[in-house]
This record gives C-alpha cells, sequence and structure tokens, in this order.
C-alpha cells in the first residue's frame, strides 16, 4: 500500500499538468463585446442570470462572485483581498485588446467554436477578430433558430402572399443558408434551442409541406408577428419544423448538432 501512493502521487500530477496546460477548445462560446460596448451589458452579468436592480445588488454576495473576485484579482494583478468593486474598476479602465489577450493566454484556448446568435450583433465582435488570441481560427457554431428568424423577417415577411408560398419560401431560404456555411467550411456544427422554445417532445417523423397542421401555424404565426419588430420563433409546430430541417441537413453534410437539451450535448472536435 505504502509502495503505491507514490505511484499514483506521480499519476495525479502527470493529470493536472496535462489539464491545465493541454491546449483547449471552447466548444460553445459567444462573441465578446466590441470595445465601444463594453459597459452596456452589467460586468455582474458574468456570475449570475439575475436581471435589473436585482442582478446589480445581490449578485455580488454570491459565492459565484466571490469566487470571480479572487481569480479576477489575480489575473489583473491586483493585491490579495481585493474587492469586486476594485476588480470593476479595474476592468473599465484597461486597454481592451490588452484585457481579452490576458484572458486567453491564461485559459490555454487554442480554438473556438462560437455561437453567434446570441445577443444583438451590432455589439458584438465578428468571427474573425477572435482569431488574434488563438493558434487555430475560430468556427462557427450555426443556432439555427436566429437563422429562421432572420429569414422570416427579412425575406419571407415582406413579400407575404399566402401560407404556402411563403413556407416554401422560407424552406428554401433556410436550407440553402445551412448548406452554404457548412459547404464552405466556416461553420461546423449546427445549435438548436429548442428544448427552451417549446419542448424536447420533438416528433420523430416531420409534418410536410401539406400538412394543414404546419401551414394553419405558419398562417397564424405570421399574423401574429408581421406588426412586430422582432421576430422569435416560439410556436411548437414551427419550431419542430425547423429542427427536422437542420437535422437532415446534418446527416448529409456530416455536421453534428448540439444541445438538443442540457443533457443531449454532441462531441465537437
Amino acid at each position: 500500500m505504502t509502495m503505491s501512493m507514490p505511484y499514483a502521487s506521480n499519476v495525479l500530477q502527470k493529470l493536472h499538468a496535462v489539464a491545465f496546460t493541454y491546449p483547449a477548445i471552447d466548444n460553445h462560446a459567444h462573441a465578446l463585446l466590441r470595445p465601444e460596448n463594453r459597459t452596456d451589458i452589467p460586468f455582474e452579468g458574468l456570475v449570475s442570470h439575475l436581471q435589473g436592480e436585482a442582478l446589480l445588488k445581490d449578485a455580488p454576495h454570491t459565492l459565484a462572485c466571490h469566487r470571480a473576485t479572487q481569480q479576477l484579482s489575480n489575473l489583473y494583478g491586483l493585491a490579495e483581498g481585493s474587492s469586486w468593486e476594485e476588480v470593476k474598476a479595474n476592468h473599465m479602465t484597461t486597454d481592451y485588446t490588452d484585457l481579452c489577450s490576458r484572458s486567453f493566454v491564461s485559459s490555454g484556448i487554442q480554438c473556438i467554436l462560437l455561437d453567434d446568435g446570441l445577443g444583438i450583433r451590432e455589439m458584438l465582435q465578428d468571427i474573425p477578430w477572435h482569431d488574434q488570441f488563438t493558434q487555430s481560427p475560430t468556427r462557427r457554431v450555426i443556432r439555427i433558430e436566429a437563422v429562421a428568424e432572420d429569414i422570416l423577417r427579412k425575406k419571407v415577411f415582406t413579400n407575404y402572399k399566402d401560407p404556402k408560398s411563403a413556407l416554401i419560401t422560407f424552406t428554401e431560404e433556410l436550407k440553402e443558408y445551412l448548406a452554404d456555411h457548412t459547404r464552405n467550411g466556416h461553420a461546423v456544427a449546427f445549435k438548436t434551442v429548442v428544448c427552451y422554445r417549446t419542448g424536447l417532445a420533438v416528433p420523430p417523423k416531420p409534418l410536410d409541406l401539406e400538412s394543414m397542421e404546419l401551414l394553419s401555424a405558419f398562417s397564424r404565426f405570421y399574423s401574429e408577428h408581421k406588426d412586430l419588430p422582432k421576430i422569435r420563433l416560439q410556436k411548437k409546430v414551427l419550431n419542430d419544423y425547423v429542427v427536422h430541417l437542420a437535422m437532415d441537413l446534418s446527416a448529409v453534410y456530416d455536421v453534428p448538432s448540439e444541445r438538443l437539451s442540457d443533457r443531449t450535448f454532441s462531441c465537437i472536435v
């Protein structure tokens, strides 16, 4: 027993060294803010999903924030025991590019797989901008609901005549977009947030374009959203339809799909 202890200790040391030094792939990242927008989102959002006053007042007292304060103090070179407010002040006054560079160097990230479908795009850096901090080029993970909403708003609702022709246009445009962005190598995976929108009970057999259920749902969705500035795809029949379209193309182009739920996650390598 005593002879195995040094061996076990040596193995753990080697495992620790590999875990903390081997180049990592961040397989689910989001785009960084532009420098001019760095203060548009509360810094407390780093440690909590709270909103409004609760985020600013309560989040700094959580264990996550205390942990982040210690880690960021080390990253920023602040004195031991620095407060959250001191960390925030340093964050706001440090050169933005230098701040990003320091963060990436310490994380050991080799490559980023970036989901750019979250947030206000005008506030976010584009995908190639992130390459300056990694040794391998950044690749895109397509959030299919965000693409579908964009196509509906820009190409379908602006020239709507009837449910069937509009649905055909939507289907063709979405298929073409997903196929083009996988063929050119810019996108390496599809992602769906159907679990958050309409649930995981996606039927195994998709509805076809002749389905009255699908056409009726599409017509109601148009009536509900045609005068709104923003479209949110959250109607079960349509969400299921979009998932099936993406899964079919995923099989054709051998592109993995991620996060049907928090427990279903395809590895992307």
